[in-house]
C-alpha cells in the first residue's frame, strides 16, 4: 500500500510557466519529516534516497534565504517537474542586468542540515526580461515570454525536491527556484507528493 504524503506550502509557482520565487522554511521542515520516516524504516536501508539523505549536507546559512529573497533577481523553472536525465530550464530576471551565480541544492535530512550542494553552475550574465503578459480581468501574470537564462541536466541525480539558489555577484542578493526531479522508473512503497495546485491556489 502506497503512503501518500501531501505537503502544503505557500509558494509562488507556475505549474509550467509562471514565476516561482517564494520559498518558506515550512517546506524544509516537511521534508525533514519525510526523510525521517524513510530513515526509520529498515526495509528501505538500501534505498538510494536513504543513502543520499544520510550524507553530511550543507548548513542552512549557505543555501537558505529570507522570504521570497531579493526582488532584484527572480526566476522560475519552465517545468516544475522533470524526469531523471532530463534538462531543467531556468528563466531568470535580473533588474539591473548584473552577473549572478547558480548553485543547485537537493533538499533532504542531511544530518539536519536540510540540503546538500549538488552542482555549481558558475557565473551568468544577467538578463533584464520583458514585462510579463498580464490579463487584468483575471489577474493572471504570465512570464512565459521570458527567455531561457540557464539550463541544468539532471542525469545521475537522486530524485527529490531541488532548489536553484540565484546569487547576484554584486551585493549578494539571492532568491530560490524550486523544482522537482522525478524517477518515473522507480517502484517504491512510498510516494512523496508536492502540492503544486495548492501552491498556485495560494498565489
Amino acid at each position: 500500500m502506497k503512503c501518500i504524503m501531501t505537503l502544503t506550502v505557500r509558494v509562488l509557482t507556475s505549474g509550467k510557466r509562471f514565476l516561482t520565487s517564494l520559498f518558506t522554511p515550512f517546506f524544509v521542515y516537511g521534508f525533514f519529516v519525510f526523510a525521517g520516516i524513510l530513515l526509520s524504516q529498515s526495509s528501505f536501508s538500501q534505498n538510494a534516497i536513504v543513502t543520499e539523505n544520510a550524507l553530511p549536507g550543507n548548513p542552512s546559512s549557505e543555501w537558505d534565504i529570507s522570504g521570497m529573497g531579493d526582488p532584484g533577481i527572480q526566476g522560475f523553472a519552465s517545468d516544475i517537474s522533470v524526469n531523471k536525465g532530463q534538462t531543467v530550464n531556468f528563466k531568470i530576471n535580473v533588474t539591473d542586468g548584473s552577473n549572478y551565480t547558480i548553485k543547485i541544492y537537493r533538499l533532504g535530512y542531511y544530518n539536519r542540515n536540510g540540503a546538500r550542494l549538488i552542482a555549481d553552475l558558475g557565473s551568468f550574465t544577467g538578463i533584464i526580461q520583458p514585462a510579463p503578459i498580464t490579463d487584468i480581468p483575471s489577474g493572471l501574470v504570465d512570464c512565459g515570454n521570458w527567455s531561457v537564462s540557464a539550463s541544468w541536466n539532471t542525469t545521475g541525480v537522486v530524485s527529490g525536491v531541488f532548489i536553484a539558489k540565484l546569487t547576484k555577484t554584486i551585493g549578494g542578493g539571492s532568491s530560490h527556484i524550486i523544482f522537482i526531479v522525478r524517477d518515473d522508473a522507480a517502484n517504491t512503497p512510498v510516494l512523496f507528493k508536492t502540492s503544486d495546485a495548492t501552491w498556485q491556489a495560494y498565489n
